[in-house]
């Protein structure tokens, strides 16, 4: 008689890719990949296209994993896009729509109180971001750890992970979490 092969349901994630930010949202696909996550994958072409992704228009799972670079002499951060204006947390505020969704921003001094407003304000469920210029490996050590902690065997509550994540060293330590009523994790 066959054997049969239970069902593992996936959690899915979706990885925003903004910018030349080299092997960081391959590594991370691998990576989630092989914790049992159904990683995909938007290459973003545009300020509109991303835009376009933060206004909702363009479906994303519940977790989003935004792969880029940032500007924290920005006021309040701000995504870079190549050959076009960045996408500062004024641009965000009042026009974000991701209700329930879980928000890793990777890029450098995006863990801003006003980009979290504007994403909370936008209904996520959370927003995570570093405080400021990250190296970018610790970037992906930060997100491998954190989703290695929400899923099982290990799986912790959001701020609990976020927590352990930070653990490792300073860099990894610059991510703050955001929950509403926006209060850092």
């Amino acid at each position: 008689m066959p054997q049969v092969v239970p069902l593992v349901l996936k959690v899915p994630v979706s990885i925003v890719v903004i910018g030349d930010t080299g092997l960081e949202p391959h590594s991370l696909r691998a990576v989630l990949e092989s914790f049992n996550y159904r990683v995909e994958i938007h290459w973003v072409g545009s300020r509109a296209e991303a835009l376009e992704i933060f206004r909702g228009a363009i479906p994303t799972f519940d977790h989003l994993i935004v792969s880029c670079h940032g500007d924290p002499e920005v006021p309040g951060g701000a995504i870079l896009v190549p050959d076009e204006d960045p996408i500062s947390a004024a641009d965000l505020t009042g026009r974000v729509h991701l209700p329930g969704k879980t928000v890793l921003n990777l890029g450098c001094g995006l863990g801003t109180l006003e980009l979290a407003r504007a994403f909370l304000g936008g209904g996520c469920a959370a927003y995570i971001g570093a405080s400021d210029y990250v190296e970018g490996n610790s970037a992906v050590f930060f997100a491998i750890h954190l989703y290695y902690f929400l899923t099982t065997p290990n799986r912790l509550p959001l701020g609990e992970a976020i927590t352990r994540a930070r653990s490792f060293d300073a860099e990894c330590g610059l991510f703050n979490g955001f929950v509403p009523p926006v209060e850092t994790a």
